[in-house]
């Protein structure tokens, strides 16, 4: 591919031997050409080991209950080196009563441990290797780097070298006392504490880098710790009323919410250390850098009341109120007062529908309610400064780093839901329709900025639009077979959903008149030029441009309104998506199958790089798009020639042309799939089995996650739709469940 590639851009392919510095390794002599990796499946291609342990002890009596489990996970890594992530954990549950039983106490406890040793970079990019670069050890071990040039300069195992290992503490205790003041009146409180500790330690060695990367960018090796703590306690006391009002069974709620979080981080840089030896200890650092790594407290508070009426179990209103504080917002904006109101008809208990025996359940629903959402920065009404390495006469300097925005407030959503709940034959068969429209305003997202400003943008900012999200629900659940020792059970589900823009004030004259249109998608809305074909004579892809002509050199520079070549949009979200699960159950034997299905448009992924190309820039993860998938093979090969695939090349035309076709309409494909995402095969000991071995249960089970995928699209995972990304695993587990 690489020589077609010179020959059909007019050059010679390049000799080491006339031309020493010529960086085409793969083909100028420099790498063995009888050499051939597997680079995926080297890289990727490995097995990564699974653990998971449980074990629960329960018992007490009428009035005191007790829970305690312990768990430990540990999953391995498919990629080389030594990276796990192993977790254990211990849970109690207490739960005791008074003798009367109006007092009710339930204190809950959950301590996790977790040490994540993780690479610092996906190796995944290095599977496109040439397939003769050089192996990625020499033989006493140590990385190889290559000849005098640091030909194999992004050797991809010189990331096994760095290392990352995370370590957290998290201690979540919560408290719920209740006690019954008088009949149908309710006191309680839900309290807790969450403490999370997180100390992250990586280092960089200086034998991570090439001697190349060191001429060029010279480094010493360096460590750095972060350390996070961030505690959370919550009390939400409430009163629960629960009487009769003229036949109307009705149940009153009112609480309050009191929350706070108290977040400390920091982090230290140790550098020019003496050798890679000491670079464990930050002591041996010859120089030493902190920071602050996100410091912050936040407050919430919240009032609220619920109120629900039911008649006869057959009409049902149910009525909420709120009002939320949040300290993320500036004075005269931090509260926001949200509602809701919902109203449910049980029509099968009507006297009408007594006759239609094959109607278990008949239900109408339908509600309409306000939410907020708060999610944003602390301090974003702030100027924020930021603290800089460099000093002046000796005293630290600060720049600045967000923009105030006073008048940030709550982002509101409201909620229009309408549904139809169906039963028949003593619910063999129900159906659960839901139709929903959510309109969202004072989105709380980053609002660009023109340059000239200083500022990229305003990070926390609302939005002066309303986005509509609709779509329909439907959840179909069957009891196919129900005898004595044989079921077969099914559940369907499917989504519709649509989103697009209602309104945007002062739209064509804001940063966003470009990329946003009043009736049409906010997300999922692809720009793209308009693919014309490979040009029989060049073998170059080619765009259409504005003028009725065609052109190679449209590139990457896509935007909207562009001056000569001619854009369009590509709708990218889900037309819909599901999923459908089939139980067996034979005796003791138990077979679950679960199938998820997405109708949807996509971006190939089959590369990243024009075919032919050979990348060799030291500072990054280059030498990856030497190798290509086989797809590639319908190619141009000479004038006339009418194939799938423009022709190979590694010049900066050949790459713009292929650019041309990337960021072009030709790149979305149907990305729909269906995938196997989990099938489990379960066994229960028989009774008499059971009895004999003094075990109350016993099943042993074996699962398969992600086992197959049915698709036409080519990349390497529909879902993802990223070269870069590894796709979803295949997961195999055995598992053993014995109760005492």
């Amino acid at each position: 591919m690489r020589r077609e590639a010179f020959r059909n851009d007019g050059l010679p392919v390049p000799d080491i031997a006339t031309n020493p510095s010529d960086p085409n390794y793969d083909v100028n002599g420099t790498w063995s050409q009888t050499e051939n990796h597997d680079w995926q499946k080297e890289l990727i291609g490995n097995f990564a080991a699974y653990t998971n342990l449980n074990m629960s002890f329960s018992g007490g009596n009428d009035l005191t209950q007790y829970t305690l489990r312990g768990t430990f996970n540990r999953q391995g890594s498919m990629f080389p080196g030594e990276y796990d992530d192993k977790r254990g954990a211990l849970n109690f549950n207490l739960v005791s009563y008074s003798a009367n039983k109006k007092l009710k106490i339930d204190f809950t406890g959950n301590y996790l441990k977790n040490t994540n040793l993780n690479a610092q970079f996906d190796v995944s990019p290095f599977t496109l290797r040439a397939p003769n670069a050089p192996a990625s050890f020499k033989p006493d071990g140590t990385l190889n780097w290559g000849g005098p040039n640091s030909d194999n300069a992004n050797n991809p195992y010189a990331y096994t070298v760095r290392s990352y290992e995370n370590k957290t503490d998290n201690l979540v205790i919560s408290f719920r006392p209740s006690y019954q003041l008088i009949k149908g009146l309710v006191a309680s409180a839900n309290i807790g504490l969450t403490k999370l500790d997180a100390n992250i330690t990586t280092t960089q060695p200086q034998s991570s880098y090439s001697p190349l990367y060191l001429a060029l960018s010279p480094i010493n090796p360096n460590l750095i710790l972060t350390k996070n703590q961030q505690k959370t306690w919550i009390a939400e006391p409430q009163l629960n009323y629960d009487f009769s009002l003229i036949g109307v069974k009705m149940s009153a709620l009112l609480g309050t919410t009191f929350q706070k979080s108290d977040n400390q981080g920091n982090y230290v840089v140790g550098m020019n250390f003496v050798s890679d030896a000491l670079i464990g200890n930050i002591a041996n650092a010859g120089t030493v850098q902190t920071a602050d790594g996100g410091s912050y407290l936040y407050n919430y508070n919240a009032l609220f009341g619920r109120l629900n009426a039911n008649l006869d179990d057959k009409y049902i209103i149910n009525l909420t109120g709120r009002r939320d504080g949040s300290s993320k917002f500036g004075p005269d904006r931090q509260f926001g007062n949200f509602y809701s109101a919902a109203m449910a008809w049980i029509f099968s208990s009507e006297k009408f529908a007594q006759d239609l025996t094959f109607l278990s359940l008949g239900k109408l629903r339908a509600s309409y309610g306000t939410s907020g959402n708060d999610g944003i920065n602390n301090y974003a009404y702030y100027d924020l400064y930021s603290r800089r390495s460099n000093t002046y006469q000796g005293a630290t300097g600060f720049a600045p780093g967000a923009l105030a925005n006073p008048d940030v407030a709550w982002e509101k959503n409201a909620k229009l839901e309408f549904g139809l709940d169906l039963a028949f034959f003593n619910d063999r068969i129900s159906l659960s329709s839901v139709y929903y429209n959510n309109r969202s305003s004072n989105q709380l997202l980053s609002y660009r900025l023109p340059s000239m400003t200083g500022y990229s943008s305003i990070p926390n900012y609302n939005f002066p639009a309303l986005v509509e999200n609709s779509g329909w629900e439907f959840i179909l659940n069957t009891s196919n077979i129900a005898k004595k020792e044989l079921q077969w059970n099914t559940s369907f589900n499917i989504s519709i959903n649509r989103n697009k823009l209602i309104k945007f004030d002062n739209l064509e004259n804001s940063s966003y008149a470009s990329s946003l249109e009043i009736g049409q998608p906010v997300t999922g809305r692809a720009l793209a030029w308009v693919y014309a074909g490979i040009d029989p004579n060049t073998g170059l892809y080619t765009v259409r441009k504005l003028d009725g002509t065609t052109g190679s050199d449209a590139g990457s520079n896509l935007y909207a309104g562009h001056p000569v070549y001619e854009t369009t949009r590509v709708l990218t979200l889900p037309k819909f998506f599901g999923g459908i699960n089939n139980t067996l159950r034979y005796k003791g034997l138990q077979l679950d199958i679960f199938l998820q299905f997405v109708k949807q448009t996509g971006q190939q992924s089959l590369l990243q790089d024009v075919p032919g190309i050979f990348n060799v820039d030291v500072y990054s993860t280059g030498f990856i798009s030497s190798n290509v998938p086989v797809q590639f093979l319908d190619r141009w090969q000479k004038p006339g020639d009418k194939a799938r695939y423009q022709r190979y090349s590694q010049s900066a035309a050949g790459r713009n042309a292929y650019n041309s076709w990337l960021y072009s309409d030709a790149s979305y494909v149907d990305a729909s799939f269906i995938r196997a995402k989990n099938i489990t095969l379960s066994y229960q000991l028989p009774g008499w089995l059971k009895d004999k071995m003094k075990l109350k249960n016993a099943s042993i089970n074996l699962s398969g996650q992600n086992l197959f995928t049915i698709t036409s699209y080519e990349g390497r995972d529909p879902e993802t739709q990223a070269f870069y990304i590894l796709p979803p695993m295949k997961v195999f587990v055995a598992g053993l469940q014995i109760n005492l």
